[in-house]
């Protein structure tokens, strides 16, 4: 509905204006002599206007239902990524689980007992909320002369049937020997030799050869053995060797394996957990699958046939551990607003252009274009001289602040306790912040205004650069930031000198903001053929790719873990862009997100044009 109003606001607006009808039509309309060209002059504007309003009604209706489709395959893809997320969340948080156990069975010198284990569980619980963990328990490796005391192990463990079963005379015997929770179910799996099944047996073999956390493929889990449950578990084992510097040969594993720590879990609950919150109502079909095999296998499955309609379909692939899972899901848009959406911009965009298509036709064409044009163009030169006259009228208090706050700072005014100075070193940082931005605002006004020109002379690039770090040398030393520096030979060129330096000192400072602290900042200078290359790297957040075009707009800034904390303007970057750019040079960025940024400015050592003044516009 919005290209609706807009356009009424627009005719209303235009037709106040002028209450007159352009000249062109008056002249038409005149010219009409005869009483019967005369009757079809209203009749012919009307119907040309209903057409058009007709035309316009049908494209809005059009484009709220492409949006309402789009919305909606959206929000289904939202669905299926959730689906998937969480999944791979919950598999890597029960593998760090894995990996916990077994550091406390390696730390109890292999010999870990019931009381540990309810200690390892409790701990973990507290710790991370495991949805839809059946159990996680200990899987012995044993030889047939162990059996003689599985029973009594079985029995202080609290089986309810404390032999192994089913028997095994012979191959690889790792009954379950201690599990939690301790709930009848689990309680009665005590015993449960998991060799003797194939899919069990696969997966605990490639592990212990891969030392690695390794998932079945869908299995019944022995808690439902005797029941009627029919939704398939799924089990990941993690290996335990005699020593905790595991041999390199598969070979030498399976001779030092001591047997395994493991998980159990049915994906039904995981996907009925990952779904709580968001709207189901119109997805028809979803359904889990592990195609890592010839044979795939069903792991969940939904279907609902009250959903009626033409559903759209999505199918996802992703990897969980070994195994290969796929995920599909149908759905139809049901939503009120999808059903009757479009229907209701057409009536009310018809509705409209009955109401005004005298207006349609008589004024929008040439008069809204016309001032539109005329406002947008002196609300820009409004804007952008009332921010050059603020933002020179606030640097000259701020400056004045800084000065007193300095005065205080070296004693001029008596010496001042810890707190006093402390309490004035704080302000003096946040003036400094303040006239930062002031500054930034200021050269941005300028720029936009035409204002700011390039002074070109010769000058040595890293004298510079370490004039630049001089000047924020405090605030790495505050985050105990190291600044490394290359490239220390002098580099003549025909540079702008001020522009350079806030260039360079641009580039450090947003080093510095979004590096953690004890982090090092890399600053390199060199020559290629006719240029100098200056790099700033640091070891900080990063920035995603999809974010590397908004990162030198105008007030613009990159969401991140520092950026809150370091406040800012947006402006910093846009304007390194535009000065960079004003003496013919580039500006590039490589980043990864959690390993750092590398900002790469390139300036020609000897301008293209005559060492004159350039307009920056």
């Amino acid at each position: 509905m919005r290209p609706a109003s807009n356009l009424l606001l627009s005719i209303i607006f235009c037709y106040s204006s002028t209450m007159k009808l352009p000249t062109q039509i008056k002249d038409m309309v005149t010219g009409f002599k005869s009483d019967a060209n005369q009757r079809f002059i209203p009749t012919l504007m009307a119907l040309s206007a209903l057409a058009v309003g007709l035309l316009i009604s049908i494209g809005v209706a059009a484009i709220v239902g492409n949006y309402s489709h789009k919305d909606f395959v959206s929000q289904e893809y939202e669905q299926t990524n959730t689906i998937v997320r969480y999944k791979t969340n919950n598999m890597e948080a029960y593998e760090q689980l894995l990996v916990f156990a077994s550091t406390i069975y390696y730390t109890h010198n292999n010999q870990i007992t019931q009381k540990d284990w309810s200690d390892l569980y409790s701990k973990a619980s507290k710790l991370t909320k495991y949805d839809s963990l059946v159990g996680i328990g200990y899987s012995d490796k044993i030889t047939p002369d162990e059996l003689a005391t599985l029973s009594a192990r079985l029995a202080e463990a609290g089986a309810t049937n404390p032999t192994l079963r089913p028997a095994n005379p012979s191959g690889l015997i790792t009954p379950i020997v201690l599990i939690e929770p301790r709930n009848d179910d689990n309680l009665n799996v005590l015993g449960f030799d998991m060799s003797t099944e194939s899919s069990r047996a696969e997966a605990m073999l490639e592990a212990a050869k891969t030392d690695q956390a390794v998932l079945t493929r869908p299995v019944k889990l022995a808690q439902d053995f005797d029941s009627r449950q029919q939704r398939p578990g799924l089990i990941m084992y993690y290996p335990l060797y005699t020593n905790v510097d595991v041999p390199e040969s598969a070979d030498e594993r399976m001779k030092q394996l001591e047997g395994f720590v493991y998980v159990v879990f049915r994906p039904h609950d995981l996907i009925s957990t990952a779904l709580s919150g968001t709207n189901t109502d119109g997805i028809s079909f979803l359904s889990l699958t592990d195609i890592t095999e010839a044979t795939p296998q069903t792991i969940y499955s939904y279907s609902n046939s009250h959903v009626h309609g033409n559903p759209i379909s999505i199918t996802r692939l992703f990897d969980v551990g070994t195994r290969t899972w796929q995920v599909k899901l149908a759905a139809t848009d049901n939503s009120r607003f999808g059903r009757y959406g479009p229907r209701t911009v057409l009536a009310i965009g018809s509705f409209i252009s009955l109401l005004l298509a005298a207006l349609l036709y008589a004024l929008l064409a040439h008069r809204l274009h016309k001032i539109e044009a005329y406002h947008r163009a002196m609300l820009q030169k409004s804007k952008d001289e009332m921010l050059a006259i603020a933002s020179h009228q606030l640097r000259t208090p701020a400056s004045g602040v800084k000065q007193y706050i300095g005065m205080l700072l070296q004693g001029f005014m008596g010496a001042l306790t810890d707190e006093q100075r402390a309490i004035t070193a704080k302000a003096y940082a946040a003036n400094e912040r303040q006239l930062e931005i002031i500054n930034q605002l200021l050269y941005v006004a300028k720029a936009d205004a035409g204002q700011i020109f390039i002074d070109y002379e010769e000058l040595d690039i890293n004298e510079v650069i370490s004039h630049s770090l001089g000047d924020i040398t405090q605030r790495a030393d505050e985050k105990n930031i190291r600044i490394k520096r290359s490239g220390t030979r002098p580099l003549p060129a025909i540079l702008d000198k001020t522009f350079t330096g806030m260039v360079i000192e641009n580039l450090l400072t947003n080093a510095i903001k979004y590096s953690y602290p004890d982090s090092v900042v890399t600053i390199r200078l060199k020559r290629v053929n006719s240029t100098a290359v200056i790099t700033v790297a640091d070891k900080g957040v990063g920035i995603a790719k999809e974010e590397y075009e908004s990162l030198f707009e105008k007030f613009s800034r990159v969401d991140n873990p520092l950026s809150r904390s370091e406040g800012g303007s947006g402006l910093g970057l846009f304007l390194v862009k535009r000065l960079v750019e004003a003496q013919h040079g580039t500006i590039d960025v490589t980043s990864r997100v959690g390993k750092g940024s590398t900002f790469t400015v390139t300036l020609p050592i000897r301008p293209r044009k005559k060492t004159k003044p350039v307009l920056l516009s």
